[in-house]
């Protein structure tokens, strides 16, 4: 399973990758298909063999001086 802490974007870029939500939904990736999951879910399930990116909002690094 994959923690999210806020929303979160899932990018396939090889194979076949299957998401599942907490919710039950499923969706099924190919390679340059993406997915949004909101920032009320607590989790996804991946599924399937490829290569799959998550970008999720992080914290800020201070600027250097």
């Amino acid at each position: 399973d994959i923690v999210l802490a806020g929303p979160a974007i899932f990018l396939a870029t090889a194979g076949q990758i299957t998401l599942r939500s907490n919710a039950g939904e499923e969706v099924l990736l190919l390679p340059g298909a993406a997915a949004f999951a909101t920032s009320d879910e607590v989790y996804m399930a991946a599924f399937g063999s490829g290569e799959l990116f998550i970008a999720q909002p992080g914290t800020s690094a201070p600027a250097s001086s």
